[in-house]
């Protein structure tokens, strides 16, 4: 550089050439037992290349004296083989895709750029499920792939690469080789730089969504995307679809035609995603600027031929790829490129992340805003671990910007099925934690607080659940007589009112009217755990005197020395004054009660002197 100002000194001369960076591309397994991801596989093991004998874009010599020398054909190599393998065969990939025929693996990669040209060749492996290799077996002529989608016509399978500087491209399965048939490949009708394309069936009719990003001509972004019916040529004009339906066409070059059944307005569209919700059938399209919304479309599943209205657009930016997902309830995560992507939840009606207006009474959960920078794209899977739960798990894939942001991540999912908080009627709080109490379940639930979301997550293993809560009873059960003892019947929170944390937040009390008592419980700082200490109960003996002033207990506070607790009690109409020890635990003090004659002093109001019996008065003065 020159003089330190990070440019080019002028007066250097020499050779113009190309530095070309690559990253290598690998298969990952996950261990169950770890719950990590190790790489079992690297596609640069796909050929047969030794000490430089492939070169990028060139032909060479595979062995022999000549290995590794550039060759136009096997006699440059006296006698060796020529061959224009190469280690280079994922190029700027834009995506993978897997797919399965006659219980075999298939990896195909879209290549997009080499880093000089657009015109790349895609590039089809055979996989090994047991061992994680991959094994090249064709190269596809592609114009800046995006995406390649398995699809089925007729019964027939066939694969169609999106090409952003080209159309859309059919290629027919060769079944006997292993290899797709570019031969009887059908050019289809997509003007536009395709940026995705995802796939669905209605009545056997195979239905192809297109993503257009841009007018590769005049650089509009402003261009329509398609919905496309996919058929089969019967002959040169026939065409034959999955539905029993035949149409007409102009002469057909390969097997495979389409017909427009929609187009949609979109803008700068770099993803589409098909997914089925109940009676409902979606689409959505991407926006990849700066503040283009996502748009998502709604037709009957039922309907046959689909015909989509729009429904909602979702407030994204620069959005990267979209990911549908149904983790207990229907998740679209969009990828973006800023510092956070987002997972939207349906409602019945509308996707959300936050509560709004849309959330209906039913949902007790929004979506979520994940905070991660510069995703790329994500793809969620469960697994049945060595624990035999069966976990869903999150990867995200992200571009590197700095050290801190390289690499993918893999996330856990936590979900959890809140029981035993029926008639939620109090609730305490500290940094980390937040305590219930419920009066219909009788128990007190504890959850973990995320100090800089406030969000909150069920901890099962430190919350207080009585026999009620785990077993209500009913008259039908537990059969028997109909007796049980007071811990059947959620002792000792049976009809708990209030909670109320000591000052140092070490201990938890609770007040519960039914069993006329207050209950102490200490609270592990880190944990949150709650354990059960003690049990004050109305009519029990406490050093010897007998508690009153408890029935009904209500409400509680504490002195602000923390040494004394006050009890509000409804059935008695009273208040009851316990003390409070370093430890935690109480004592009964005294109560007061309505009807009470309270005696709080002794004055006097007679003069200092007794009569005689003489009638005279002594002085009791000193």
């Amino acid at each position: 550089t020159f003089a330190d100002t990070q440019r080019l000194n002028p007066d250097i001369e020499g050779t113009f050439t190309y530095f070309r960076f690559v990253t290598e591309s690998a298969i990952f397994r996950f261990n169950k037992e770890l719950e990590v991801l190790t790489s079992v596989s690297s596609f640069l093991a796909d050929t047969n290349c030794s000490k430089g004998s492939c070169l990028f874009n060139e032909r060479t010599c595979q062995n022999g004296l000549l290995m590794g020398a550039i060759c136009k054909g096997d006699a440059d190599c006296g006698g060796s083989v020529c061959s224009s393998l190469d280690r280079f065969a994922l190029l700027g990939s834009s995506s993978v895709t897997h797919f399965s025929i006659d219980s075999k693996d298939y990896i195909i990669a879209a290549n997009y750029w080499d880093g000089e040209s657009t015109a790349v060749p895609s590039s089809l492996f055979e996989f090994n499920s047991s061992s994680g290799e991959v094994f090249l077996l064709q190269r596809i002529k592609t114009h800046g792939a995006r995406r390649w989608k398995f699809v089925s016509l007729v019964q027939q399978p066939f694969l169609v690469v999106a090409n952003c500087l080209g159309p859309a491209i059919l290629y027919p399965w060769n079944a006997s080789a292993s290899l797709l048939q570019t031969e009887n490949a059908a050019v289809l009708d997509t003007p536009f730089c395709q940026s995705s394309i995802d796939s669905f069936q209605v009545n056997n009719a195979t239905y192809l969504l297109v993503a257009s990003y841009a007018d590769t001509s005049s650089g509009s972004r402003s261009v329509d995307s398609y919905l496309l019916k996919l058929g089969l040529a019967v002959d040169d004009n026939v065409v034959a679809f999955g539905d029993g339906t035949h149409i007409q066409m102009q002469r057909l070059l390969g097997q495979g035609a389409a017909i427009v059944q929609q187009t949609f307005q979109t803008r700068a569209a770099v993803d589409v995603k098909h997914f089925v919700i109940g009676e409902d059938r979606f689409v959505v399209f991407a926006g990849g600027e700066q503040g283009i919304p996502s748009s998502v479309y709604r037709a009957d599943a039922a309907s046959d031929p689909p015909i989509f209205t729009h429904h909602q657009d979702l407030n994204t930016s620069e959005v990267t790829s979209l990911h549908f997902t149904e983790l207990g309830a229907p998740y679209l995560i969009v990828s973006q490129q800023g510092s956070e992507s987002v997972m939207y939840r349906f409602n019945g009606l509308h996707f959300f992340v936050d509560f709004s207006e849309n959330v209906l009474p039913k949902d007790t959960a929004a979506g979520q805003r994940i905070q991660v920078s510069n995703v790329q794209a994500v793809i969620t899977f469960k697994v049945t671990t060595i624990a035999a739960n069966a976990e869903e798990y999150l990867l995200v894939g992200r571009f590197a910007d700095s050290e801190s942001t390289k690499g993918a991540l893999l996330l856990k999912a936590q979900h959890d099925r809140i029981e035993g908080m029926d008639g939620p009627i109090s609730i305490q709080m500290n940094a980390d934690h937040v305590y219930v109490a419920s009066l219909h379940s009788r128990s007190l639930l504890v959850f973990d607080r995320n100090p800089d979301s406030g969000r909150l997550i069920l901890n099962p293993s430190a919350s207080y659940l009585t026999n009620w809560t785990l077993r209500p009873l009913t008259d039908g059960s537990p059969a028997g007589d109909g007796f049980r003892p007071p811990i059947s019947w959620g002792y000792p929170l049976h009809g708990v009112q209030h909670i109320l944390f000591s000052p140092d937040q070490l201990h938890l009390y609770a007040a519960s009217s039914f069993d006329n008592a207050v209950a102490v419980f200490d609270c592990d700082p880190v944990t949150g755990k709650l354990t059960l200490k003690q049990v004050l109960s109305n009519g029990m003996e406490d050093s010897g005197k007998t508690v009153f002033g408890l029935m009904g207990a209500r409400d509680m506070s504490i002195s602000a020395d923390g040494g004394s607790l006050y009890v509000s009690s409804w059935r008695d109409k009273g208040v009851a004054l316990l003390g409070r020890a370093v430890d935690g635990s109480i004592s009964f003090v005294d109560a007061i009660v309505e009807g009470t004659r309270l005696i709080y002093s002794f004055v006097d109001t007679i003069q200092n002197s007794v009569p005689t019996p003489d009638g005279s008065f002594w002085s009791t003065d000193t």
